[in-house]
């Protein structure tokens, strides 16, 4: 028996299917993750310790599927984070346990990242109550100019973060941000989460088909005037949900933040060899108001990511003596 990797939209050597039998042992693999030939016909619990824990469950469930999310194994040969998915499936008359194993490692590392600060944005919010609520208690004015000073100070550390992260940005980043608002920071950062949990799980339910290309890059993108290039064909083969995902994110205007200026972009179709084609968007923002928000660059970390995980990439560049501020989008088309 041969195992091929069914199609779920995500690449190949980022996924692997086990197949186990019903004693709990390896049975078969594509390995295009790690190898389990030194594992084949022992049981699972030797693998890891996870197995240990869940594995007689797994093998006695009535359900149609078992889903565990955001799993770390620490070790060697599986390093990263992982989603797993256990399935009973039938082959050639022999009932079998199916182990899909997804890794997310890139996306969920991002995640990990929004957490802490959502995290530490908590933490601050619960220390700044009460040093007010101390203010107040005891009529010492000076105790909410303290508070403002840990907020400065708070602020600085995230900027200070931020910058060092994306520091290799391609050169995008060369004045230090703007102070951060706290408010408008958490609202993008809990945004951000959520559209993380939505996209790792709809990319496990992919589903494509032929859409109107045109239409849906104009109902997703929030913009003043979109172009399109006029050899883009009437319909392409793509996940539509995943595809608008991407774009409502690139455009995406947080609540607290001032009006932005106008965005522009620009569509391509290009044609690959081997019938790999591809969508090219563009958009086109005012460099001096997008580069002074923190919430811009943790938007677009994940965003590629995101796009990435479609076999995509993204892109930041500037133009016209660094007045225009480009992120493109590339996603790959059946």
């Amino acid at each position: 028996m041969t195992i091929h990797i069914p199609s779920y939209g995500i690449k190949q050597y980022n996924f692997q299917v086990v197949l186990i039998d019903m004693q709990g042992s390896i049975f078969e693999s594509c390995d295009s993750l790690f190898s389990t030939e030194k594992y084949i016909g022992k049981s699972l619990k030797e693998l890891c310790y996870f197995f240990e824990g869940e594995l007689d469950s797994i093998l006695d469930s009535n359900a149609t599927k078992i889903t565990f999310e955001k799993i770390v194994l620490e070790k060697k040969w599986l390093p990263g984070f992982y989603d797993f998915i256990f399935s009973k499936q039938e082959f050639n008359g022999q009932e079998f346990v199916l182990w899909e194993i997804f890794d997310h490692t890139i996306i969920y590392q991002e995640y990990a990242f929004l957490q802490q600060l959502q995290n530490e944005i908590a933490i601050h919010e619960q220390h700044k109550k009460k040093n007010l609520g101390s203010a107040k208690e005891n009529l010492e004015f000076f105790q909410s100019g303290y508070s403002s000073i840990e907020e400065n100070n708070f602020g600085g550390s995230i900027i200070k973060r931020i910058e060092s992260k994306f520091k290799n940005t391609e050169g995008i980043i060369s004045k230090p941000f703007n102070s951060i608002c706290l408010d408008r920071l958490k609202s993008c950062v809990d945004t951000l989460t959520k559209e993380i949990e939505y996209f790792v799980r709809q990319m496990r339910n992919s589903i494509t088909e032929y859409v109107d290309i045109k239409s849906s890059i104009t109902c997703a993108l929030d913009c003043s005037a979109i172009t399109f290039a006029p050899n883009i064909p009437a319909k392409v083969l793509i996940d539509e949900d995943l595809v608008k995902k991407l774009l409502q994110i690139l455009s995406y205007k947080y609540p607290l933040l001032p009006s932005s200026s106008p965005k522009n972009v620009d569509v391509s179709y290009n044609q690959g060899l081997s019938n790999k084609n591809s969508i090219t968007i563009t958009l086109k923002e005012d460099a001096n108001d997008t580069l002074k928000s923190v919430c811009t660059f943790i938007r677009l970390s994940v965003l590629k990511c995101l796009v990435n995980m479609l076999e995509g990439d993204l892109n930041l560049a500037l133009q016209e003596n660094g007045s225009i501020f480009l992120t493109k989008i590339d996603i790959p088309l059946k």
